[in-house]
């Protein structure tokens, strides 16, 4: 690639292609409608199927009990037509499961890809306004619990309406008396069940609230981990997180609260029919109003008659608790609306741009106003002016992020809203200061700039951007991943590489906006060469802090709250305009300001514009029982000591919940157990006595049927006897209700105990692991883990399937072989290759469940790359990485049909082939009636009986499903809980006073990549020590290790003459506190944002804090301290962030501060400003600076020069200028620089 003055213009374009269509929920289930109307008539005929056994026990009973001779060959006929309906339902129902989930996948995949698009398509500021939890829960959580009420409820409720309807046609041809006393009951199933519908639906506003919290705090916890280290004290902890995840437990606690008792009665009145039948159909067949078969077929039915009314109404209960909560979120996100694209778009001709009485606000917070100004073609223009003041916001109406309120924006004499945004963004390169980075390769992320570039041209791009400085040392060199964020790079490593993506592109408009602003001088001199050759012959607009750096730009522009405030050349503005001359003025002093070390301040620079009073004359509380005193000339806390912590034992055990070490190689029931955790006892002594009461009453109906019919085959049974029957089955059914209400209640609320428990094991190991676990596991993955993965382990459900798999069948099977053991091992027939078909599934889901987890999980991951760089997809429309969610949308989709063609036919035969055994039986016993082995009495009996035997048998095959998801869970929370934690003394020293030393440090982020070797310098207490050198050597690595966030590979860091490991993390909590350079903001409001590292400071103590970090802005923002910040303070300015995060340091006021280009994002006048009152607070502290700007460091006490991860040499400036060739090459570069050149 060549740099000409004259840059090549991209291809006109007379057409444009159509963009694809964002589909709402309704337009993707419609565009589907086929397969899902296809899956509904597959599972009514396997109902239909389903019903041919009650059939064959009908006819068979007439052929016993009404015909003189019973007919052999028209047994066998009825046993051939009952296997016939196994195949048939084994078959439909397998089609109709595959059918219903392939659909519903490609409905989830088109949501999703609507999503993305929408997102695409909306104004910036809108996709900021959601925080990335919000959109994460709104675009993969909420989208995923469709595929239930899709693959699910559509068969489900055609085969719950279908049953009942056919049922009672059959019942009302034979007998409508009998057939009317059944349907009789529905009102008072569908009065009990509805109530609780009733009360389920007041509690989706609670619902959907709490899991939006829960995804907003746990994403927030992920992505500030770093924050939540260095300020967060223990008796702080993670409360944020923590009540988000017991608000979250309280809303699935309120189904169970309100409705556990509707639901408890309308399931045992699911038995009513049987009630109501035993004394009718007996009445009626003394007195021969009715023959047995008849009597046998409505009682066979009338057994499950109203079990589908209950299937429909649950479905139809999660059909809207997923499909319409789930919907009307995703419903809010495609209804927001989007950028204009014109019918006709217009390609300009030229490049010069003009912005025309724009206006423009962030909802009612108003940014620009009437702002107008011309930007000539091939010109070179700078916008300047204070933090706050719209700067960054005007560069971006250019690209068109947003579109203006009034007024209109003009590239070429073209409206920007008349031109494509993709063909816009073609011509236009942005560069942010906080551009973001793919986890992909250097070259992927240097190459979206131009996709088609080869790789001699990105890497030539590279060498430009001083990239290929840092990226040839990698371990894979360009084609080494760099994480979500560019994570393993430093600051100014992820500027070069977006300033590499600019001359990259080769686009005729170049806008930068504070693109340089982190990195060192040698860099910055040679980044700026390249950006200045960029510039020759293109049109480029640069927002900069740094005034020098613009002083020879062709125009600057001075914004001021919103407005031009002046328009010229560097001489002419700092002669015509005062808030110029003022900046101007403010980076001169700023440029020779020095922090003051030790006790030399004076009084001098507390001039009065800091308006703070001395915060630091509070206690400071480092832990529940910690405080550190800090006077603003004393600096030292606890008479020179710093205040040891609490004992804190070593953390080998979790917090909460009863996840343990090897979680994973442990056998499912042992699993279950141990994640129950301290819900065990309450389960065994108060759910388990319930249990058993409840899987024994649950047979009750069974066996009232089985009396009834006995006693009328045999015919001893009376009216009254009838009578009697009924009455004690009723007071069983609410006994059942009774007992299930009780179940309900301890097993419910202890699932949710230990699901809560669980999320917050995991989030407590989460602090307490080095920070390069989150670069092996990235935030989607671990809040997926966190929001849909833990909240999926079942602890309600299983042990009364438990229970009844186990209870029923063996009560009933005791009784089956006390009558007759052949007819009962006949009915146990199938059982075998039930098994055998059980193991087999099982196998093949242990496979392709992981699959599917795991791109699962990977897709989430995906999905917040997507959103945290929207901005960068956006600047670059070209990139591959816009197609990386919609690439892995598509392999979600497919692995899903992967897993549905293999594990559906296992799952289909299996549940068919335990009921083999009737068929079995049905042989077995014609064989055994035609030799008058057995009586017609028993083998009806037996035929009765096996069609309500399977059905908890069949549990276990729900189960073993349920198995097979828990221990991919399992798997994926031992990968947090077995990852090593930074270790916890049980005995933490005490420090003796601030200093730091590093004694011959070594550490490296991942293995072959040393990043420190041998480091050794002493931070002394009271003094400042500055850490300089070039971009990557090292430096922010030695930040990280001072607060202790990694461990030292070799060697030792020591603060106050004890080891950091024995301080312990409440002991290094309370003695340190680091300003970083990338700032992280919470969701939250600005008083709990800066109050994070001491939440008791009063009002005053917090508006001191503010007002010596001048955060004016703040009583600007609508609600004041009350303000609510976007997700990482997304809706501030880069300057305002970091204000604030400057003002929670000097809230928090600890002995060791450690500067990390603290004021790399503000303007000149108020980084003098805030300097002067991080001066006042430094005196008598000890306070590490990491600083590219050499200026303001030069009069430290110490001055450490970090190189290629090595100490190139310590002492003053003038020591160093004569002994450090890394110092002094960075001093020149500096100064050329400082003068303009």
């Amino acid at each position: 690639m060549s740099l000409t003055s004259s840059p090549p213009r991209p291809a006109e374009r007379t057409h444009r292609a159509p963009a694809e269509p964002v589909l709402t929920l309704r337009d993707a289930v419609r565009r589907r409608r086929g397969g899902l109307v296809a899956s509904a008539g597959f599972a009514i005929i396997a109902t239909a199927a389903a019903l041919m056994p009650h059939v064959v026990v009908y006819g068979i009973a007439v052929e016993l009990f009404t015909s003189n001779t019973p007919d052999t060959g028209r047994i066998l006929l009825l046993a051939g037509l009952a296997l016939l309906a196994l195949v048939l339902r084994a078959v439909f129902n397998g089609a109709s499961t595959h059918v219903a989930h392939v659909t519903a996948y490609a409905v989830l995949a088109d949501l999703r890809r609507s999503l993305a698009r929408k997102l695409d398509r909306i104004p910036l500021a809108r996709v900021h306004s959601r925080t990335q939890g919000e959109l994460k829960k709104t675009l993969h959580d909420d989208v995923e619990k469709l595929e239930e009420g899709l693959a699910h409820g559509v068969p489900d409720i055609a085969s719950a309406a279908s049953v009942p309807l056919v049922s009672a046609v059959i019942l009302f041809v034979i007998d409508w008396r009998l057939a009317l006393a059944i349907v009789g009951t529905l009102p008072v199933v569908f009065l009990t069940l509805g109530v609780g519908m009733a009360s389920a639906k007041q509690n989706e506003v609670a619902e959907k609230a709490a899991l939006t919290r829960l995804n907003t705090s746990v994403v927030a916890y992920l992505r500030g981990m770093r924050v939540i280290r260095g300020f967060l004290r223990e008796d702080t902890g993670f409360s944020d997180v923590r009540d988000a995840v017991e608000q979250s437990r309280r809303a699935a606690d309120l189904p169970i609260t309100n409705g556990r008792w509707s639901v408890s009665f309308g399931m045992a009145a699911l038995s009513l029919p049987v009630v109501v039948l035993v004394p009718l159909s007996t009445v009626l067949y003394l007195n021969d109003a009715v023959d047995l078969p008849t009597i046998v077929l409505f009682l066979l039915l009338g057994m499950g008659f109203n079990q589908p009314f209950f299937r429909l109404i649950g479905t139809a209960a999660a059909l809207y608790w997923s499909v319409t909560l789930a919907g009307r979120s995703i419903a809010e996100v495609l209804d927001e609306p989007e950028l204009t694209v014109p019918d006709e778009p217009v390609t300009p001709d030229s490049y010069e741009i003009s912005v025309d009485g724009v206006t423009f606000g962030y909802g009612e917070t108003p940014v620009l106003t009437d702002v107008s100004l011309r930007v000539a073609e091939g010109s070179f223009t700078a916008i300047v002016g204070p933090t706050g003041a719209g700067k960054s916001t005007l560069a971006k109406l250019v690209a068109r992020f947003a579109d203006v309120s009034q007024g209109a924006v003009r590239i070429g004499g073209v409206d920007v809203r008349n031109m494509d945004p993709a063909e816009l963004m073609r011509r236009v390169a942005l560069v942010q200061q906080d551009d973001y980075l793919f986890d992909d390769t250097v070259l992927a992320n240097i190459r979206l700039g131009r996709p088609d570039a080869t790789e001699e041209e990105v890497i030539d791009a590279a060498r430009r951007a001083r990239v290929h400085d840092f990226a040839e040392e990698l371990p894979e060199g360009f084609r080494t991943r760099l994480g979500a964020g560019g994570g393993r790079l430093s600051g100014g490593q992820r500027q070069r590489i977006s300033v590499a993506r600019a001359i990259l592109k080769n686009a005729p408009v170049v806008i930068l906006d504070e693109a340089t602003a982190y990195l060192d001088p040698d860099n910055e001199e040679a980044v700026n060469a390249a950006v200045t050759e960029l510039a020759r012959g293109r049109t480029v607009i640069v927002v900069a802090h740094r005034l020098s750096s613009v002083t020879h730009a062709d125009s600057i522009v001075v914004m001021d709250h919103g407005r031009v405030s002046g328009v010229g050349t560097h001489d002419h503005l700092r002669a015509t305009n005062p808030l110029y001359a003022e900046m101007w003025a403010a980076y001169q002093s700023t440029h020779g300001w020095t922090l003051i070390g030790g006790d030399s301040g004076g009084e001098g620079d507390g001039d009065g514009e800091d308006g703070a009073a001395p915060y630091g004359t509070a206690t400071v509380s480092a832990s529940a029982t910690v405080s550190t005193t800090v006077g603003t000339g004393g600096g030292t806390a606890a008479a020179n000591g710093v205040a040891a912590p609490p004992q804190v034992s070593s953390r080998t055990a979790p917090a909460a919940g009863g996840v343990t070490p090897n979680l994973d190689t442990l056998g499912f029931l042992r699993q279950w157990f141990t994640l129950l955790g301290d819900g065990r006892e309450v389960l065994l002594r108060r759910g388990l006595p319930r249990m058993v009461l409840e899987g024994s009453l649950r047979g009750a109906p069974v066996w009232v049927v089985f009396l009834t019919l006995s006693g009328l085959m045999t015919g001893v049974i009376t009216e009254t006897a009838a009578w009697i029957g009924a009455g004690v089955l009723l007071a069983l059914l609410v006994l059942r209700a009774v007992a299930l209400a009780a179940v309900n209640k301890v097993v419910w609320g202890t699932a949710h105990r230990s699901v809560a428990d669980i999320q917050l094991s995991v989030v407590d190991r989460m602090r307490r692991v080095p920070l390069g676990f989150f670069g092996r596991y990235d935030t989607g993955r671990l809040s997926t883990l966190m929001t849909s993965d833990v909240p999926m382990l079942d602890f309600q459900n299983t042990p009364s399937m438990l229970i009844g798999a186990m209870v029923q069948p063996v009560i009933a099977a005791t009784a089956l072989f006390s009558v007759d053991w052949r007819l009962a091992l006949a009915v146990f027939a199938g059982l075998p290759v039930f098994l055998l078909m059980a193991a087999w599934s099982d196998r093949v889901y242990k496979r392709v469940m992981a699959d599917v987890s795991e791109v699962r999980s990977s897709t989430a991951s995906a999905l917040l790359e997507h959103v945290r760089g929207t901005a960068v997809l956006r600047a670059y429309p070209d990139a591959p990485q816009a197609r990386h969610y919609l690439s892995w949308v598509e392999r979600l989709r497919k692995a899903s049909v992967a897993m549905s063609v293999r594990a559906t036919p296992a799952s289909a035969i299996g549940a068919a082939a335990l009921e083999l055994g009737f068929v079995a039986l049905v042989l077995v016993g014609s064989w055994l009636y035609t030799a008058g082995l057995v009586s017609p009495v028993t083998l009806l009996l037996f035929l009765v009986i096996s069609l309500v035997f399977y059905a908890p048998i069949q549990e276990i095959n729900d189960l073993s499903g349920y198995r097979r998801m828990q221990q991919q869970i399992t798997r994926r929370i031992a990968e947090v809980w077995d990852a090593p934690v930074l270790s916890e003394p049980a005995q933490p020293r005490t420090a003796a006073d601030g200093s730091v030393e590093f004694r011959n440090v070594s550490f490296d982020y991942e293995p072959g990549r040393r990043t420190l070797d041998g480091v050794d310098f002493t931070a002394e207490a009271g003094k400042v020590t500055a850490l300089v050198g070039p971009s990557g050597a090292g430096k922010s690595t030695v930040a990280n290790l001072v607060a202790r966030f990694w461990d030292v590979a070799e060697g030792a860091v020591l603060v106050g003459g004890a080891d950091v490991r024995e301080l312990g993390s409440a002991g290094v909590t309370a003695a340190v506190t680091t300003v970083y350079q990338d700032v992280y903001l919470f969701p939250d409001t600005v008083r709990n944002n800066v109050a994070l590292g001491r939440p008791e400071a009063t009002d005053e103590e917090l508006r001191a804090a503010l007002a010596a970090a001048q955060c004016d802005f703040v009583d600007e923002l609508p609600d004041g301290l009350d303000t609510m910040l976007g997700d990482g303070g997304a809706d501030l300015s880069g300057g305002q962030r970091q204000r604030l995060s400057i003002a929670r340091a000097l809230l928090k006021d600890t002995p060791v501060i450690v500067l990390d280009e603290a004021v790399a994002s503000v303007d000149p006048a108020t980084e003098a400003r805030i300097q002067r009152a991080m001066s006042r607070l430094a005196r008598g502290r000890t306070v590490i600076v990491i600083a590219h700007r050499l200026n303001t460091v030069k009069d430290a006490d110490r001055i450490v020069v970090i190189d290629g991860g090595r100490v190139d040499g310590a002492g003053t400036h003038d020591e160093l200028l004569a002994g450090s060739p890394a110092y002094r090459r960075l001093w020149q570069a500096h100064e050329r620089a400082g003068s303009g050149v």
